[in-house]
């Protein structure tokens, strides 16, 4: 590669690296802000990298990098359609349903006939309030 080609490529990769830097400050600058961002980030990752990876060395990379990432937040999460619940990390079931992206269907035909049109509002509220599950 001579002196001019050199010089021609050292603009543009001076921009890759500018718009590659603010993004990486951005999106950790956000995970900073939202605790609660950097846990449904971090499951989101770990499902995506887990579901994709088509080899069997560096499956469980993005776990790997969970002391680093530390998603000790609760979060809201769409579960399903409609239904958004508080997830705590620290918790089994929570745990669970952040790693799956889903929970137990059976579970779900059981209670979806249960919940009224603005039920999922209200507990929701509720949560807020108390930091914790909904009762009603």
């Amino acid at each position: 590669m001579d002196a001019a080609a050199r010089e021609a490529d050292t603009p543009a990769m001076r921009r890759v690296f500018f718009i590659v830097s603010i993004l990486v400050v951005s999106v950790a600058g956000a995970m900073i802000v939202k605790p609660g961002l950097r846990t449904k980030w971090y499951f989101s990752a770990d499902r995506a990298w887990t579901t994709h990876w088509p080899f069997p060395r560096g499956n469980g990379i993005v776990r790997d990098l969970k002391p680093l990432i530390r998603p000790t937040e609760p979060a809201w999460v769409t579960v399903e359609p409609s239904v958004t619940m508080l997830l705590d990390p620290d918790d089994y079931v929570s745990n669970e349903i952040l790693r799956k992206g889903t929970w137990e269907r059976e579970s779900w035909a059981a209670i979806r006939p249960q919940l009224t049109g603005d039920a999922v509002r209200r507990c929701r509220r509720h949560a807020r309030a108390v930091s914790s599950g909904c009762d009603g």
